[in-house]
């Protein structure tokens, strides 16, 4: 769930907008942006917890597409040192606090997909403290 997040933030910084151009966990066919997928990550005990995720980008031109992750990832390296995620309306409003979001890998051409397009890819990860409700 801190993925939605996660995807929150972009779109409070103008990177899209959510179920427009920024879409939870799924890529739609015929659809153009940013799609952050969780992904498995070690477990560890204490008050920080960790979470792995992608994104993946699919442009209306393969140019676009990596742009777009590009961008993402300079913001990643230039921002957020450590912040408090944003609430997502009508959605979630889970609080994730003292977070701080990393890029993993730099951006990855994975081939065309059925929309004849190239997807990229970019993985990160975010260590956060979750407030306990």
């Amino acid at each position: 769930m801190i993925t939605l997040h996660i995807l929150q933030l972009l779109a409070n910084d103008n990177f899209g907008v959510i179920d427009t151009s920024l879409f939870w966990n799924k890529l739609p066919l015929k659809k153009y942006g940013i799609a952050i997928f969780d992904r498995g990550a070690p477990v560890a005990r204490g008050t920080r917890l960790t979470q792995s995720f992608d994104l993946y980008s699919r442009g209306k031109s393969d140019l676009l597409g990596a742009d777009k992750l590009e961008k993402i990832l300079e913001y990643m390296q230039d921002n957020y040192v450590v912040c408090d995620l944003p609430i997502v309306p009508e959605k979630s409003v889970k609080q994730y606090k003292n977070c701080q979001i990393v890029a993993t890998s730099n951006v990855e051409n994975l081939g065309l997909d059925e929309n004849d397009r190239l997807v990229f890819r970019l993985s990160g990860q975010i260590s956060y403290q979750r407030q306990r409700s």
